[in-house]
């Protein structure tokens, strides 16, 4: 029974650890989805300074030094975007492999950018009662059980055992020739 219970808790466990895995993976895509339209954006703004940098600069009122420093900026917040746009990739082939779909079908249900989900309030408990309903913490439960109740029996079959084995026949014709059948067998 306890590898029974145990089997039962396995699979809930790796369906927890599966749910798990697709919410980290849309986490993941829905993160870099966000980061990279900030940086996008970051972007656009940099390259809105390079170009007020590059008239100033015309205009004689800034030095070459400041016009470079611009452009160094406008490419490294560049930079960061082809990185970016792998992780988001990365993180909805993770989506849909977890899911059971080939990588990239996810890329049109995550097309559309959607602010990161907030998880609802988390309901306290006592610690010791959150630990007795995991399931990975039932299997391993059960599976010391059944560990145990094999122990049990592998160590009662290490103790002397005491059979009786008996027949009965009718080699007497009267009761009075039972006492003698029976010493007959004795010798």
């Amino acid at each position: 029974r306890a590898d029974a219970v145990r089997a039962v808790a396995t699979l809930a466990d790796v369906r927890r650890s599966v749910a798990a895995e697709a919410a980290l993976a849309y986490l993941d895509a829905r993160t870099g989805q966000a980061r990279l339209a900030v940086a996008r954006s970051s972007l656009a703004q940099v390259d809105e300074l390079v170009a007020i940098t590059g008239w100033r600069h015309q205009a004689g009122l800034v030095n070459e030094l400041d016009l470079e420093q611009a452009r160094v900026q406008r490419a490294q917040v560049a930079a960061t975007i082809p990185s970016l746009e792998q992780a988001v990739r990365v993180a909805g082939n993770r989506l849909a492999v977890v899911l059971g779909d080939a990588p990239g079908s996810a890329d049109a249900r995550l097309a559309e950018a959607k602010p990161v989900p907030v998880p609802g309030a988390v309901q306290p408990g006592v610690p010791l009662e959150l630990l007795r309903r995991r399931p990975d913490v039932i299997a391993a439960e059960r599976a010391l059980a059944a560990e145990t109740a094999r122990l049990g029996v592998a160590t009662a079959s290490l103790l002397p055992s005491l059979r009786l084995v008996g027949s009965l026949g009718s080699s007497a014709t009267s009761f009075d020739g039972i006492g003698d059948a029976i010493l007959r067998s004795l010798q």
